[in-house]
């Protein structure tokens, strides 16, 4: 009895070790790449973002102009040109809306829509706010993927999965990965790091939907902590 007590603590005293390692070992991970963007301390003082950039999309021929705004709350206003006609989409932080350039009339985008719009719009990034997002993380390790060797985490809770890619080389963020139903993979990459004051940004952001390409951003300019009249983020109640 005694025996199998002694080797009960001492398994139990390796594991919490062994885990307690991993933490660190994925803390710093988390560590560095804030530190080669700026800091965590400048991440957090972040209140707004205004964004121009050029669009391309699968879904249309030409490359388009457009301004995005982002705000804490999770609020995110695009704005995008068409042939002389703005076409606008908002996330207030709960509910996902378009504008119809042609009539004015707003409508609540589908529940698919709603979900990645709403995947898109976290402000702040995952690896400040996992635990506010109810996520942890289940496993820390590095991995080759296109040709780019990198550091993975995977965060979990009880209904998403998220793969967060670290460039080993220079501990930027070079890819997430997140399925948003049993049909729909979504991708995220980021390139061409540039300092916008004393924080570095992503100028180009690609998003990959089953392995194709939906949108490609490049970013003209990046503003930190515009003033926002945050009324454009609401959802018209009419």
């Amino acid at each position: 009895m005694p025996t199998f007590k002694f080797l009960y603590c001492f398994g139990l005293a390796l594991c919490l070790s062994c885990s307690l390692l991993y933490a660190q070992s994925a803390e710093q991970i988390i560590q560095k790449s804030l530190d080669a963007r700026g800091g965590e301390a400048a991440f957090k003082a972040l209140k707004a973002l205004r964004i121009e950039a050029d669009v391309e999309s699968a879904q249309l021929p030409m490359s388009l102009s457009g301004t995005t705004f982002r705000a804490r709350g999770n609020k995110m206003y695009n704005e995008v040109s068409i042939m002389g006609m703005k076409v606008l989409q908002a996330y207030d932080g709960k509910v996902a809306w378009t504008k119809d350039p042609m009539t004015g009339s707003v409508q609540k985008l589908d529940p698919e829509s709603q979900k990645m719009i709403a995947t898109q719009a976290y402000f702040d990034d995952l690896l400040i706010a996992y635990k506010a997002r109810g996520l942890q993380i289940v496993e820390s390790k590095t991995t080759n993927i296109q040709g780019k060797h990198c550091y993975l985490l995977v965060f979990e809770n009880k209904t998403d999965k998220i793969e967060y890619f670290i460039d080993s080389k220079t501990n930027l963020p070079y890819m997430q990965r997140q399925r948003i139903d049993k049909d729909t993979e979504v991708e995220i990459s980021y390139r061409e790091f540039n300092n916008v004051k004393h924080i570095k940004m992503p100028f180009v952001i690609e998003m990959k939907v089953n392995g194709s390409t939906l949108s490609k951003v490049t970013c003209k300019k990046i503003e930190l902590n515009p003033n926002i009249n945050e009324d454009i983020f609401a959802y018209p109640n009419k």
